[in-house]
């Protein structure tokens, strides 16, 4: 607990072949936080890899810097520690994407709660209300 806020790291999908998918997920995800943060801020800090740290892996060197072993190893092991729940926001891809799977599996691991939050229902459950675009 972080000032008396729970810390919620959000697990999303990021990696895939099409960057127009890459940039589908971010944009989704954005949104899912940027709501989160507007209702909830009064009670909880969120954190999500994606958000806080998608588009700046595109100014960073291919190889080391864009791995999988990289981001989780070096980043975000750090943010999963503190992590007082784990959101799991169920985009497409979510359940066969390698940092999804390895963050509900370290969060089974050190009895972290879990929450699932369905693409189409995300904005609805637990008393959020949808996103409009205007």
């Amino acid at each position: 607990m972080i000032k008396g806020k729970k810390f919620i790291y959000i697990a999303s999908p990021f990696s895939h072949s099409e960057e127009k998918i890459r940039d589908e997920r971010v944009e989704a995800v954005e949104k899912f936080v940027a709501k989160l943060q507007c209702d909830y801020a009064h009670e909880y800090v969120i954190f999500s890899p994606i958000v806080h740290s998608g588009h700046v892996s595109k100014y960073m060197p291919v190889g080391k810097f864009q791995s999988f072993d990289f981001w989780i190893g070096e980043i975000d092991n750090y943010f999963l520690e503190l992590a007082d729940e784990i959101w799991i926001f169920q985009y497409d891809g979510w359940d066969i994407s390698r940092g999804v799977l390895y963050e509900i599996n370290y969060a089974e691991k050190k009895a972290i709660p879990i929450r699932y939050w369905k693409r189409y229902d995300s904005f609805y459950s637990y008393g959020i209300s949808p996103i409009k675009d205007e």
